[in-house]
């Protein structure tokens, strides 16, 4: 056998087995960095989950019924701080009136319902 030949197939079968290796390293750290990633947008898909899951929770607890009764809360809110409003004015107008002119203040009438 040709000794160039048989150094041939060596320097061939070590450079095939240099290869074998680096694949043996790629496929390793690739393992890790999948396991490594997986975890991590397996934490952020969970992580979504329970946010939407939370708004879920959120709508169902502003049911219609609940809407209308808050915005009639805030309604009826409003109404009391135009009626003190409107008397805070009408105690004015009557305190400047009796100051500055000896007529009576106008009367405005009743604040709205």
């Amino acid at each position: 056998m040709d000794t160039s030949a048989h150094n041939d197939a060596k320097h061939w079968e070590q450079e095939i087995g240099r290869l074998h290796a680096r694949i043996d390293d790629f496929e390793a750290r690739f393992e890790a960095e999948y396991h490594i990633l997986r975890s991590i947008v397996d934490t952020q898909i969970e992580e979504l989950r329970a946010l939407v899951r939370k708004v879920e929770g959120d709508i169902a607890a502003v049911s219609p019924d609940a809407y209308v009764q808050q915005i009639a809360d805030q309604v009826a809110e409003l109404k009391l701080k135009g009626d003190l409003a409107y008397e805070l004015l009408q105690e004015r107008l009557v305190a400047g009136g009796s100051r500055d002119d000896p007529a009576p203040a106008p009367d405005v009438g009743p604040p709205l319902p």
